[in-house]
């Protein structure tokens, strides 16, 4: 999961989101895991925290194909198809 570093560095995001993901912010209080295990994800997500019970993800939705590459902070799994939730 180490790339997922790297893409956030890449696209500029602030650096508490790598904080997040890396465990260092409110995983412990939500009960979920940092950085976030593989339960499959589409392109689209890039997982910060997961949780095993559903399985889903909280991580940011960014659509690569956008003008301007519009960022979303989202809530989905594999288990409803990754429908997302705002």
């Amino acid at each position: 999961m180490v790339p997922y570093d790297r893409v956030i560095a890449d696209l500029g995001l602030p650096a508490w989101i790598g904080e997040v993901r890396n465990g260092r912010w409110l995983a412990d209080a939500m009960g979920w895991d940092a950085p976030a295990d593989w339960y499959t994800c589409p392109p689209a997500l890039i997982p910060l925290t997961s949780n095993g019970s559903g399985p889903s993800y909280v991580g940011i939705w960014i659509r690569w194909t956008a003008g301007g590459r519009a960022l979303h902070f989202v809530h989905a799994g594999p288990e409803t198809s990754h429908a997302l939730e705002r």
